[in-house]
């Protein structure tokens, strides 16, 4: 496997491919250390931090009680291309939670599906949590060279 160094070019294609996405597979571990994996809404800023909501009665909520420590996975089906990420996972206030929240309830894309409803259900609590990524990697397909390539987008500190 070819493991290339990202550069800022690099960098900006990989963010802009998790920007335009809207779910994301997130695994967190037990309190026994067993992986546990689900489908997530999902929001990525420009510093490559991850924002997801989750219902607080969810096993990756009560998980992350115990470990905050998760990884990330965003692919698509169209094009030869994954971003796989890892971090920390802290839940945010109430303050940031309504206007996230709202804004993922909103969005056409999702309300055509049933993630969007699921927002708006009465008497379901959620959290909102931002991950501090601590590593990404970047596959894509590339055409010049007809070969999978690996970019280290932020290295294993």
């Amino acid at each position: 496997m070819e493991i290339e160094e990202a550069n800022e070019k690099i960098i900006k294609e990989a963010l802009s491919f998790a920007q335009k996405g809207k779910l994301a597979v997130i695994s967190t571990v037990t309190p026994n250390g067993v992986p546990e994996s689900a489908t997530i809404l999902y929001s990525i800023d420009k510093d490559f931090n991850f924002f997801f909501i989750t219902r607080n009665d969810s096993r990756k909520a009560q998980n992350l009680t115990t470990n905050k420590n998760v990884s990330i996975v965003i692919g698509t089906e169209l094009s030869p291309s994954t971003l796989q990420m890892s971090g920390t996972a802290d839940s945010l206030s109430a303050d940031g939670q309504k206007e996230f929240i709202d804004k993922l309830a909103s969005n056409e894309d999702l309300s055509a599906l049933y993630y969007g409803p699921f927002l708006n259900i009465m008497g379901v609590n959620f959290t909102l949590y931002k991950v501090t990524i601590n590593w990404a990697r970047w596959l894509t397909l590339d055409m010049s060279r007809i070969k999978e390539v690996y970019y280290q987008i932020i290295p294993q500190k």
